[in-house]
């Protein structure tokens, strides 16, 4: 017998998501998407589960903003409210985003317990579905270890369970976009461990993966790593293979860019800007590859991301 959990009411779920919508295509300002907010918790003041709704979106807009403590904050309240409410899955995925934004901010050892924590109530609650992206989400924690060997093997127990039926908690309108949207993940993570491991041939085909679920899903987020997972190995292949691919690096790093500028995603355009700049430096442009190497710097400073900047600086030493 599957465990019934308190869950978000639909129609205030769809308020919240329309706010959101709002400020994510641009038809509403930031600070006009606080005021909303703002209101709608001052109205459901007395409703846990509707106050952590709100406090989860928050964290994701600001996470997206690379605002990373303040999302931190959010979730961080959010879980608490879910899990006062007893409402699990969603408690998981506080945990899946509290996991991801620690390991954007570098603090590794508490992504880890996070991940962890986010499996094993996955487990709990018997979602193939999130167990996934815990460990997808894990195999990328230690591919920011530069612990390439775990990373694989996590990803590819990551991609073996993705391929598995869901079960019946799993199933929804939006089942088959979910399981696209991880798959293509799973496959650009995979792509940038084979560049790694140095077999271009292999990261090549796991790129094209990740490609073809991202235009499944038209998300921009995952169009952007595609292209960036495109870009970082068309510049490492020695014999371009004949496809309709486009075969510049160039027109890849600009699509991921392009593509997360959709969604306002500053730390990935910032990782673009890098992984362009080496990409640049390998092919010889070393000029255009330290102005990118600079940009890229001052953007992850501003946002904190003090570790990749640090690797801004360092690549900009290595290059001249």
């Amino acid at each position: 017998m599957t465990t019934q959990y308190p869950n978000i009411p639909e129609d205030f779920r769809e308020a919240v998501n329309e706010i959101y919508y709002a400020w994510h295509d641009g038809t509403n300002s930031f600070s006009e998407t606080l005021k909303a907010f703002d209101a709608m918790r001052r109205e459901n003041a007395e409703d846990t589960i509707k106050i952590a709704a709100v406090d989860n979106i928050l964290g994701i807009i600001y996470g997206y903003r690379s605002l990373y403590d303040d999302s931190i904050t959010y979730f961080t309240e959010a879980r608490r409210g879910f899990e006062k409410a007893g409402a699990l899955p969603r408690v998981v995925s506080c945990d899946l985003n509290l996991g991801e934004t620690y390991r954007l901010r570098g603090n590794f050892t508490k992504a880890r317990s996070y991940f962890h924590y986010a499996y094993e109530g996955a487990k709990q609650y018997g979602s193939i579905r999130l167990q996934t992206t815990a460990l997808t989400n894990e195999g990328q924690l230690w591919m920011s270890m530069n612990s390439i060997d775990k990373a694989r093997s996590v990803l590819d127990q990551a991609l073996e369970l993705s391929a598995q039926p869901w079960t019946k908690i799993d199933e929804s309108p939006n089942a088959d976009i979910q399981r696209a949207d991880n798959t293509c993940e799973i496959h650009h993570a995979l792509a940038e461990i084979c560049l790694e491991e140095g077999d271009a041939e292999q990261a090549w085909q796991h790129a094209l993966q990740s490609l073809y679920y991202a235009e499944q899903i038209e998300q921009p987020l995952r169009m952007g790593f595609a292209h960036r997972a495109l870009g970082n190995v068309i510049t490492d292949l020695e014999v371009k293979p004949e496809t309709d691919i486009n075969d510049d690096p160039d027109s890849h790093f600009k699509a991921a860019a392009q593509a997360f500028k959709k969604v306002k995603a500053e730390g990935e355009i910032a990782k673009t800007m890098f992984a362009h700049a080496i990409s640049l430096a390998k092919r010889g442009n070393k000029r255009k590859a330290s102005n990118l190497l600079q940009q890229a710097m001052i953007t992850f400073s501003k946002l904190g991301m003090t570790g990749d900047a640090a690797k801004a600086a360092q690549a900009q030493t290595e290059i001249f």
